[in-house]
């Protein structure tokens, strides 16, 4: 019966065909002993059924349990591509993400090693919002792959807030100190309120010659 699977021969292993959703899933029992891939057969059984009655429960096959997290943060940097959304900050998050969790199972990233992860970062003095932009990867990585992940938590950012603002007098006093390149950019930094990151990503594309704040620059 096609619910309730099958155990084949390939070569000297067992193999098992089990129905999910209406398609086919041969996996190996990894075991020449017909009884014990009987036994395997039943176990994967239970985890269809369980995903039958409640769909939100995903069904992982070998292939799945295979992937690494740097599988799923590939799967994310083509659909930010795809969304026009692969800034150069994004690209160089996905790229610490991957450098920081890439080599572990998808299956096998647990809450406490993303807590150490954290404790580990903040004892190295990073930024909350550095480790943040990590952890959100992390979790729209998982998402977009529908792959089960697990509790990711995020760091309270409120106490990021800018201090110490220069009025218009005192940053034309810094800026007469600074080469013209430097100038521009800080001048440029001080009217946006944009971070130094933000304002080297940017492009000419990027700039909108009417706008008021070009003026003021100009």
């Amino acid at each position: 019966m096609r619910g309730d699977g099958r155990i084949f021969k390939r070569g000297e292993i067992w193999w098992m065909s089990i129905y999910v959703d209406g398609r086919e899933q041969r996996e190996s029992t990894k075991s020449n002993d017909e009884d014990k891939a009987r036994k395997t057969l039943r176990s994967k059984l239970k985890e269809v059924h369980a995903h039958e009655l409640d769909p939100t429960k995903p069904f992982l096959t070998q292939r799945h349990r295979k992937r690494s997290i740097a599988d799923l943060l590939d799967a994310l940097k083509s659909d930010f591509e795809i969304r026009g959304i692969a800034s150069k900050q994004n690209l160089s998050n996905i790229k610490r993400t991957r450098a920081d969790f890439g080599m572990v199972r998808a299956t096998a990233l647990s809450p406490e090693v993303v807590d150490q992860y954290v404790e580990e970062r903040l004892a190295d003095g990073d930024a909350k919002a550095s480790i943040n932009r990590v952890l959100q990867l992390l979790k729209q990585a998982y998402t977009l792959a529908e792959f089960p992940a697990p509790k990711i938590r995020r760091l309270d950012e409120s106490d990021n807030v800018r201090r110490g603002f220069f009025s218009e007098a005192e940053i034309r006093r810094v800026i007469a100190h600074l080469p013209g390149e430097l100038a521009d950019f800080t001048l440029f930094a001080w009217t946006t309120g944009m971070r130094k990151g933000e304002i080297g990503s940017l492009r000419w594309e990027d700039v909108d010659g009417g706008s008021p704040r070009t003026e003021l620059l100009g």
